[in-house]
């Protein structure tokens, strides 16, 4: 595998981290207050199209449990391993980081969180002196200048205070100076944010996101403080995942409702820094406003990419949203969930082929 993938899996949660304790909160066990589940009974009903015939013998080798992909807001393709299951929706460990963006930028629009002004506590504990000024824009690019990595920083969430602990990270550089992936930095946002509302992150997200477009979240994982984590562990279907991507193709705009400005939809649609790859890679990776975008050979998806393989890609060009869907796995190795990633990818391409 290519430097640069290897180093993308090491950020999503992935690798040997799951056999050593550094990410027990994820497998249900560590210092998390609690995995909440909700009883959900709203379902969107999807104008369908089901006129796409697709090739699935990688997506069925690579072990992929669901797939669904709407073109032009109806849904015209979907396949799913075992229709019969009843098993409740799985975590979508990070693709939960572009669901907390788009509350960040409802928030925004509502004057209710600057993300420009500093930031002084989080969730009690004084942001140190030589983090300053931290604010809302470091954190949603990854630019806070946290030096450990993601695999050393995930070991601050097996803490008794989450935040005061991030908090206590040695730093190697100026705020807003380089991108570094960071999980702790989407659970910085996240408790900023939940300040600055004065209220829980789930209700809002209740209120702002999930009922107005129709979708239902079936759970999320809070700290030992209270607060929902912003780097993962929302519980979503596949066909939600698929209304949250149609939603930020159009725009943000559903059923004559503008539910996410759009600027911030536009803003979240360009990349402002480059991945660390090599050449060989057979994507071209940048970041911005907790969102990934993939690149190959003049064709742009924005993508938002968690462990095990869970993908969603938006192709505003050619009027597509794809989500794909792996089993829920304690440990999944690293060049299995690049080859799910990549698989995600060329199912759009193919996707988009026969429907150009």
């Amino acid at each position: 595998m290519s430097g640069g993938w290897r180093w993308l899996l090491l950020l999503l949660l992935c690798g040997p981290l799951l056999s050593c304790g550094a990410l027990q909160f994820y497998s249900g066990y560590g210092r998390v207050t609690s995995a909440e589940i909700y009883a959900v009974e709203r379902q969107r009903d999807w104008p369908r199209r089901p006129d796409l015939t697709l090739e699935l013998s990688q997506i069925k080798r690579l072990g992929f449990e669901r797939v669904a992909i709407a073109h032009a807001g109806e849904l015209v393709f979907e396949w799913q391993r075992d229709p019969s299951s009843d098993e409740l929706p799985p975590r979508v460990h990070s693709l939960t980081k572009s669901l907390l963006s788009a509350l960040v930028g409802i928030a925004v629009a509502e004057g209710q969180f600057d993300l420009d002004a500093p930031i002084s506590h989080l969730a009690g504990c004084a942001v140190p002196d030589a983090l300053q000024p931290l604010t809302g824009r470091h954190l949603l690019n990854m630019t806070a200048g946290f030096a450990p990595s993601e695999a050393q920083s995930l070991g601050y969430l097996g803490q008794e205070h989450w935040a005061c602990a991030i908090l206590r990270a040695p730093l190697d550089r100026a705020n807003g100076t380089q991108f570094r992936y960071g999980s702790v930095q989407s659970y910085l946002l996240g408790v900023a944010l939940s300040q600055a509302l004065d209220q829980d992150l789930r209700r809002y997200a209740e209120d702002k996101l999930f009922a107005p477009l129709g979708i239902g979240l079936h759970g999320w994982t809070r700290s030992p403080e209270g607060y929902y984590f912003g780097g993962g562990d929302m519980r979503l279907d596949a066909l939600d995942l698929l209304a949250f991507g149609q939603l930020y193709l159009d725009g943000g705009r559903y059923e004559g409702r503008q539910i996410i400005p759009a600027p911030w939809v536009e803003a979240s649609h360009q990349p402002l820094w480059r991945s660390l790859q090599d050449q060989h890679d057979p994507l071209t990776l940048y970041y911005g406003y907790h969102w990934w975008h993939m690149e190959s050979a003049g064709r742009r998806a924005l993508a938002a990419l968690g462990y095990s393989g869970f993908v969603l890609l938006i192709d505003r060009e050619a009027q597509l949203v794809l989500v794909a869907m792996p089993p829920q796995e304690a440990y999944t190795p690293s060049r299995k969930i690049a080859a799910r990633h990549l698989a995600a990818w060329h199912l759009l391409q193919a996707a988009r082929a026969k429907l150009d």
